[in-house]
């Protein structure tokens, strides 16, 4: 680690200090210590290129690997996720890192990847809504599919009659994939009373 620290310190322009409060962080977060060296280094390198510190880097990368399982050696894959939603929404690194771990182990629990997660987070922020709530007004969305109250199964079968999710259950098959968008297709013509009994007090 001391002398991985020092090579990294030389190539990120980081102080070794910054570095080991990450590593530490790293491992903490439960990652293989063989591989934390290669999380930090990416980590190192999303905050620079996200105009952030290692350690707001470091909390985005392993919330979300552990909130899907994903092997650490995913790092980079979930830093260009998070680069991509920045890109396409109107959110920063940062906010998205200081919000992404409330939403991401209910995504991961409805079998709704990261990539749909992002786009999901990506297109509420573009309408203007701040990173903070498109986050929790998605997990709250995510978590009525979950929960399937009798009230919105209800309403939903209403919904659907006629429409190409006739017959689909209220649940979690809703909120993935192409589903999801014809979903939201249907909900475009419920009454707010419809909208009220489908996602409770959203």
């Amino acid at each position: 680690y001391e002398q991985g620290l020092k090579k990294l310190s030389v190539k990120m322009g980081e102080s070794t200090e910054t570095l080991s409060k990450g590593l530490y962080d790293i491992l903490s977060a439960s990652i293989a210590p063989s591989q934390a060296l290669e999380v930090l280094e990416v980590s190192a390198k999303a905050a620079k290129a996200g105009f952030t510190d290692t350690a707001t880097s470091v909390d985005l990368i392993t919330s979300v690997l552990n909130a899907y399982g994903m092997e650490a050696s995913r790092a980079a894959d979930v830093s260009d996720i998070a680069f991509a939603v920045v890109a396409s929404g109107k959110t920063t690194f940062e906010e998205l890192a200081q919000s992404i771990g409330r939403v991401a182990p209910t995504a991961a629990a409805m079998d709704v990847s990261l990539e749909q997660t992002g786009a999901m987070l990506a297109t509420i922020t573009r309408q203007g809504i701040k990173t903070e709530e498109a986050v929790t007004s998605l997990n709250a969305m995510l978590s009525s599919f979950m929960k399937a109250q009798p009230k919105a199964v209800a309403a939903w079968e209403e919904l659907a009659k006629g429409t190409e999710l006739e017959g689909v259950a209220y649940g979690r098959t809703l909120a993935q994939g192409e589903n999801f968008v014809k979903f939201l297709n249907v909900m475009r013509g419920a009454t707010d009373q419809q909208k009220t009994a489908v996602f409770g007090n959203i």
